[in-house]
């Protein structure tokens, strides 16, 4: 059941009825939402489904086992560690199964050839359930979920995909409120029409018309053209992932919950750390309270956290992928947050005035033009092909292919938008706000109707469902 589907728009409408119906009867509401969730992710796969439901099975356990009933958790020792090691095994060893056999058996020769589909979302249950028992085992006074939550939680189907990476203690406590606290009905539907639109009309236009030809075939563009198309990715990949998030977040305040905010204009950062910052959020702070900080963090010496930066962003890029160009990827955004901390300490520039304008404008076209560059090796389909495309930039060929006016304009509006740190989507406008219900759901819907028909057909998936 794809998500931009009519197939999945009659799903969704049913499980909305639903969710209305049945909101002041939690256990029955819960339990609609939970089989409605598993349908979803069932619809791809049966397998997929059993292994989300053992993963899940698994972290609810985890976390009972590390409290002993009555609320007494085990003593900090051994045995928690014990749990917590068993269940990292576990959940790890099903993610790098689906995601690096291949590369294992490629490398070593030793493996048999198998042909694995990989679940869609693997990564992101994956997190979810190991952020889930990381809380359990740092906070003896955290709740012991039920069941029915720990599984809601995971399989909850607006996220289940591509994130939001939802945090239980955020999200669990949502489920047993009396009276749901609903999402204003018309900022949550604006939500899910700038969602379509920034995927249908503007990310698949940008893929349809360059990026997918440059990634493929780099030698048929100028190197102006192989710019633009570098640029257009930046801004495809932004359109995509945040469009997903937009959707979510849409999806599940018309259902009564609330999802994290994944994006906060990340293109208008100045340096590495902002952008991080604002760019799918619920990863990087994953990899932050999870990853980075059990390294060491930055509370230790100054070499030991440049190690810990180029660690956890390098496990950020191989978790993307199983190869080098992912890899490299991550590698870089490690060195140039290494860079990044360095500099910081000991550069003092203007803050104030024209030159302080100036610093800024600097340091703004120094990130986005290492961010843009980067992007190079995450969206190449091989290590090879980043490099071509690189070298195709830095050519100053004439020859091949140029840059369209259209594509510009939707390139460089994007890019400029945020880095005049202008929202100009997110909030529903207040005249559409003020127009009657009925007004309201057909001026949408015409709106839905006229981004769909923007789109190309045979349009691709969201990127993020690949991870």
């Amino acid at each position: 059941m794809q998500l931009l589907s009519l197939e999945f728009s009659f799903f969704f409408l049913g499980v909305l009825a639903l969710a209305w119906t049945l909101r002041e009867r939690n256990t029955a509401w819960r339990f609609m939402l939970l089989a409605a969730s598993y349908v979803f992710y069932a619809s791809f796969h049966l397998g997929f489904a059993l292994l989300l439901f053992c993963v899940s099975a698994a972290t609810w356990a985890a976390t009972r086992l590390l409290a002993r009933p009555g609320g007494s958790v085990l003593p900090l020792g051994p045995s928690r560690r014990a749990i917590l090691a068993a269940y990292l095994t576990v959940v790890l060893g099903e993610l790098c199964f689906f995601k690096y056999y291949g590369l294992a058996s490629d490398l070593t020769g030793l493996l048999p050839e198998l042909s694995l589909l990989m679940p869609v979302g693997i990564s992101f249950f994956t997190f979810q359930g190991i952020g889930c028992v990381m809380d359990a085992y740092r906070d003896p006074d955290a709740p012991r979920w039920e069941l029915m939550d720990v599984l809601l939680f995971m399989a909850f189907f607006p996220t289940v995909m591509s994130g939001p990476i939802l945090r239980a203690k955020d999200f669990i406590p949502q489920l047993h409120a009396a009276d749901p606290a609903w999402t204003d009905a018309n900022q949550a539907f604006w939500l899910i029409a700038v969602g379509l639109f920034k995927k249908v009309a503007l990310s698949s236009y940008l893929s349809e018309h360059v990026t997918r030809q440059l990634f493929s075939a780099p030698e048929g563009f100028s190197s102006l053209g192989a710019l633009m198309g570098v640029l257009a990715y930046s801004a495809q990949i932004y359109l995509d992932f945040s469009g997903y998030s937009d959707l979510a977040q849409g999806l599940a305040g018309l259902l009564g919950l609330k999802v994290p905010d994944n994006f906060h204009s990340p293109y208008k950062a100045r340096n590495l750390q902002e952008f991080w910052q604002g760019w799918h959020i619920s990863l990087s702070t994953w990899l932050r309270d999870y990853l980075y900080i059990p390294l060491g963090g930055s509370r230790c010496s100054a070499l030991r956290r440049d190690c810990n930066l180029l660690a956890t962003m390098g496990l950020g890029g191989f978790w993307h992928g199983a190869s080098l160009n992912f890899l490299a990827w991550g590698l870089l955004h490690g060195a140039g947050l290494v860079a990044t901390h360095r500099l910081g300490a000991r550069l003092k520039l203007p803050a104030d005035g024209w030159q302080g304008r100036a610093c800024d404008a600097l340091k703004w076209a120094g990130t986005f033009g290492f961010v843009t560059l980067a992007w190079v090796f995450f969206a190449a389909p091989d290590f090879s092909t980043a490099v071509d495309v690189l070298g195709r930039i830095a050519s100053l060929d004439r020859e091949g292919a140029g840059p369209g006016l259209t594509l510009a304009v939707i390139t460089l509006g994007v890019i400029a938008i945020q880095a005049l740190r202008v929202d100009v989507l997110r909030a529903c406008p207040a005249w559409l706000e003020r127009l009657p219900a009925p007004a309201f759901a057909a001026a949408l819907g015409l709106l839905a109707a006229l981004i769909v028909r923007m789109g190309p057909d045979g349009m691709l998936p969201f990127i993020y469902f690949s991870f």
